[in-house]
């Protein structure tokens, strides 16, 4: 069993983000849509809830409102490449295990 990988992106501190299924499902009840609606439209609300849910694996306590105040105008771009790395991530996991790793930051 493979683990999906994690990108590192810095914030508060260092940290890695995570999409995997657990991730993905908790963006989905958190934003009450499906997750490819939210790529073809992507918002502010709908990156802190990304980010939010791919840190919790390593930080189980930490709030949206804390990852929230983590982003801002000058950090996004670099959230929404992290975001798209770890989305491309997850594909290519399941095209045979290519794993191009490119850490943020």
């Amino acid at each position: 069993m493979s683990s999906v990988p994690s990108i590192k992106i810095t914030l508060d501190r260092e940290r890695n983000l995570r999409l995997d299924f657990n991730a993905i499902s908790l963006v989905e009840e958190t934003l009450g849509v499906k997750f490819p609606e939210i790529q073809d439209n992507v918002g502010v609300r709908d990156l802190r809830a990304i980010m939010w849910a791919g840190l919790r694996h390593e930080d189980p306590d930490l709030t949206i409102e804390q990852v929230g105040s983590m982003l801002h105008m000058g950090n996004m771009q670099e959230v929404f490449q992290t975001i798209q790395d770890a989305i491309e991530q997850q594909y290519n996991e399941g095209e045979g295990g290519k794993n191009p790793t490119t850490p943020a930051g």
